[in-house]
């Protein structure tokens, strides 16, 4: 019986000292419009785009949030609220090709990056179409 009390016990308090009292919640909203799309294209073909990225600051975004915290993002429209990564499946009319796009995000020390790719790597076609991209940050900070 102490054998097994004893790892209880320890599990109970690591997990207690753990705990944290407060977490600071903050919200940003983002609106990304078309000519926010930057091209990043590849090293050793700079004629294709391998994805758009558009660049924004983010000052709730800090270190110790990526290292203790949680950053979430969604994109939304029209009472549609998605978390990313999202993925759409899309048909091209004039091709008749199925190809999916994807919205991502990745960030560092007081900057956000939403990123478009397409599976079938001609992302540049989406651009030309895209409407403005709503996006909603939460950053959580635990203290």
């Amino acid at each position: 019986m102490k054998k097994f009390l004893f790892p209880l016990a320890v599990v109970v308090v690591l997990l207690c000292a753990s705990c944290r009292d407060k977490a600071h919640i903050m919200t940003t909203y983002y609106q990304v419009h078309r000519e926010y799309w930057t091209p990043m294209t590849y090293p050793d073909d700079l004629s294709l785009t391998a994805y758009y990225y558009a660049k924004f600051e983010a000052p709730d975004i800090t270190s110790w949030v990526i290292d203790n915290g949680v950053v979430n993002c969604y994109y939304y429209n029209d009472g549609l609220q998605e978390p990313l990564p999202y993925t759409t499946y899309n048909l091209d009319t004039a091709s008749g090709a199925l190809y999916s796009e994807r919205l991502e995000f990745d960030m560092e020390p007081g900057y956000v990056y939403f990123i478009l790719k397409d599976n079938d790597f001609a992302t540049e076609n989406s651009i030309r179409n895209i409407p403005t991209v709503n996006i909603r940050m939460t950053v959580i900070e635990n203290y």
